[in-house]
């Protein structure tokens, strides 16, 4: 695998968070991923493929349900795909959304490889996962079953003439589980797994079309695909990071580490430019905070998960903080106002 990108650790949260609600025990998810230990000694800024592998089996071992990872994907807010997520639900139609998932599916599954490919009257997104994956390629490529099509099915403001999904793996036992969660037909014992969508289909407007939003999104997508970005000084790098650890709440230590200085040192030329570390996560995070409660209309909880708090008081006393009020207080203030979301 040529990818060096890392699984976003939001994906454990919400893999562990499953099981737990079933099985009662989420913390065992973590074992073996790192993500049991110490952060501030370890630093973990995303999960390699193995940790990833690790933890897949965690989860379908301790729940013993072959389709945990498939349930844990369903029903996700697209923006806790980053703003991969963002792009997609935001984009002017389904052609445009299906685009934004072949370019930068892989910032967030760095695992598989995507290509569009058109069939007749048809257009196809194609994903092969990469044989490093082992003996939990299905698994892996089952966070992604009901994600896209949600995506690209659910958020648009009419229905798809023709929309499915072909698997390459033979029909299973529980297909009733994948019948019920994946909102569109499937075809199984294919010649690769890909989602199907009619050409007649590509012009229908998404319901959360806002170009203002998905220019946003794209921008910030661009900015972390492209290898050859970089920063022109340490504010610039640091957001870069910020970005690419969305997800975790980032101490200077992790940050200064995944740029190869010294806390220190990245204080130091913070402060030479007339800023400060906590400056700019606060500024990073408000800014989050906001696209979540009021663009998405996400709920606090959710938004503080989001953002990678693990007690929503912490989150509600640096709303608090940041803006003066309470994060409900200022969402029912947005809704209220003229021409409010």
């Amino acid at each position: 695998m040529t990818n060096t990108a890392l699984v976003p650790i939001i994906y454990a949260r919400v893999l562990a968070g499953e099981v737990g609600r079933s099985h009662g025990d989420s913390r065992a998810v973590l074992v073996g991923t790192g993500l049991d230990l110490d952060e501030a000694s370890q630093p973990i800024t995303g999960l390699t493929v193995a940790q990833y592998k690790r933890l897949l089996a965690n989860a379908i071992a301790i729940s013993g349900d072959d389709a945990i990872v498939l349930k844990a994907a369903a029903n996700l807010a697209p923006t806790i795909h980053g703003p991969v997520g963002i792009a997609a639900s935001a984009s002017p139609n389904i052609e445009a959304a299906m685009a934004v998932v072949v370019q930068f599916s892989t910032l967030r599954n760095p695992f598989c490889r995507i290509y569009q490919r058109d069939f007749g009257d048809h257009s196809a997104i194609e994903v092969e996962i990469f044989e490093e994956m082992g003996e939990f390629q299905e698994a892996a490529l089952d966070f992604m079953l009901s994600t896209i099509p949600i995506t690209l099915m659910s958020a648009t403001d009419e229905p798809l003439r023709d929309f499915y999904l072909q698997l390459k793996r033979p029909k299973p036992e529980n297909y009733q589980v994948y019948e019920r969660i994946i909102p569109c037909r499937i075809e199984y014992g294919q010649e690769a797994n890909r989602f199907v969508c009619s050409k007649e289909d590509l012009k229908i407007k998404m319901l959360g079309a806002n170009q203002e939003v998905y220019s946003d999104a794209l921008e910030r997508c661009n900015a972390l695909y492209s290898l050859r970005h970089i920063p022109s000084n340490a504010i610039e790098a640091v957001n870069n990071q910020l970005m690419r650890m969305s997800g975790q709440l980032c101490n200077i230590h992790t940050v200064a580490d995944s740029l190869g200085m010294s806390g220190r040192t990245l204080q130091r030329r913070l402060k030479a430019l007339g800023t400060s570390y906590q400056a700019l996560l606060d500024k990073w995070l408000s800014q989050e905070a906001i696209k979540y409660l009021v663009e998405e209309r996400l709920t606090v909880e959710v938004t503080a998960v989001l953002l990678g708090y693990a007690d929503e008081a912490n989150f509600r006393r640096a709303f608090k903080r940041w803006f003066g009020i309470a994060p409900g207080v200022y969402k029912r203030n947005m809704e209220d106002m003229p021409g409010g979301v």
